[in-house]
């Protein structure tokens, strides 16, 4: 162990003769180095407890401990591929730890995160159920099968799992922002709203927050707080969206001015362009409306609702034959 602190085998033995002699409190410290690897070891070792061990549980143990240490060179070649960008590599390598150590839930937590930016989502959830069946105290595995619920669209059951992760451990602004997104894309939008507040309190995630946080209020019809919440965390999608609400709550000088905000930070994109037309031909300026509305034709996503503003335009300016042109 001196030579190599990471060297399982005889940690294990050496817990095991400590044992022996009834030196508890020892051997459970060389136990925790070898639990922290992901080998799952009986309680009372790890407590110090004098008990009996019977050399089945005792065999089963050295078997896992060989497993891990089996596994390690294609550990090593799978987190090389991994970070050389080479994922299908990465994945065939952490299958190949897996089917040497089966029992071990990080290394199918390694393999979970490969499919998971692969894209195979279900088969990620797969191997990480798998992991928590394992260890259910491997809080890791249960945030990336939450993060990967998300992604596939099981709302509800991600914020299961994000709420399980809350309740061991200590509050987390990134955690508290996933949680709420999971609940307000489950529709449970009223649950949301604490954890996305919570999570406006922080720097890291205040933004991003916000813009959850104010299409929460919208669900909830209180479209004044989520102008409010945006207001006070400006960003130029969060201006974009305040724009929007603005128009459907008719401020339209308001929701001109906001939105002309967010073009000069960069936010340019054609469906922007589109709301500052509606909202300055509410406002009576034709002109400025018509010249956004044409902007907005150059996108097929915009392109219809652009030609039909730019056709009130010309119907309100008395050219019907120009309006027609558009409809």
């Amino acid at each position: 162990l001196t030579l190599n602190e990471r060297y399982r085998e005889p940690r294990l033995a050496l817990g095991l003769c400590l044992r022996k002699i009834g030196r508890f409190d020892e051997a459970a410290r060389h136990f925790s180095h070898i639990a922290d690897t992901g080998v799952d070891l009986p309680s009372d070792w790890m407590e110090g407890v004098p008990s009996e061990d019977p050399p089945a549980t005792v065999d089963s143990i050295r078997r896992e401990v060989g497993e891990v240490r089996n596994s390690r060179a294609f550990v090593a070649e799978g987190i090389r591929s991994y970070h050389d960008g080479d994922l299908a590599a990465a994945f065939e390598q952490f299958s190949n730890a897996v089917e040497q150590a089966p029992n071990h839930p990080d290394l199918r937590c390694r393999k979970a995160t490969v499919l998971g930016e692969l894209g195979r989502m279900s088969e990620a959830i797969d191997e990480l159920t798998v992991a928590l069946e394992l260890n259910p105290s491997y809080e890791e595995a249960r945030l990336k099968r939450g993060v990967a619920r998300l992604q596939l669209g099981s709302f509800l059951e991600a914020a299961q799992d994000f709420d399980r992760v809350l309740k061991n451990g200590p509050s987390n602004d990134e955690l508290e922002l996933l949680h709420g997104i999971a609940l307000l894309k489950g529709g449970q939008a009223e649950i949301a709203v604490p954890h996305l507040t919570t999570a406006t309190m922080s720097g890291n995630t205040a933004i991003r927050a916000a813009y959850f946080l104010s299409q929460a209020h919208v669900a909830l019809d209180r479209h004044d707080r989520a102008v409010a919440v945006l207001d006070a965390h400006p960003s130029p999608s969060n201006r974009v969206l305040q724009g929007k609400l603005l128009i459907e709550m008719e401020s339209y000088e308001e929701a001109a001015a906001t939105l002309e905000t967010a073009l000069d930070q960069g936010e340019r994109t054609p469906a922007v362009h589109l709301c500052l037309a509606q909202a300055r031909f509410s406002t009576g300026d034709a002109a400025v409306a018509l010249a956004h509305a044409k902007f907005a034709l150059s996108d097929p996503t915009t392109s219809d609702d652009a030609a039909f503003l730019l056709a009130r335009v010309a119907f309100e300016g008395g050219n019907d034959e120009q309006a027609l042109h558009w409809l």
